[in-house]
């Protein structure tokens, strides 16, 4: 849900052209790599500190 709602904000501003959504599961795969942001959008306090350090790995192999 939160992925459609972004993608509907990103075009009633216009900016189809320079901002891409993705919605991943990081619990259970890797994230493509080459992205110049990553937003985790009330995720992290959800889970176990071991887990939340997990996702947040996954994250900067993507963004790296």
């Amino acid at each position: 849900m939160v992925a459609e709602i972004a993608t509907e904000q990103i075009a009633e501003r216009g900016l189809t052209d320079r901002i891409a959504v993705q919605s991943d599961d990081l619990l259970t795969e890797d994230l493509p790599a080459g992205h110049d942001a990553i937003l985790l959008s009330g995720v992290l306090h959800d889970w176990d500190p071991q887990t939340g350090r997990t996702m947040l790995r996954k994250s900067e192999e993507a963004w790296s």
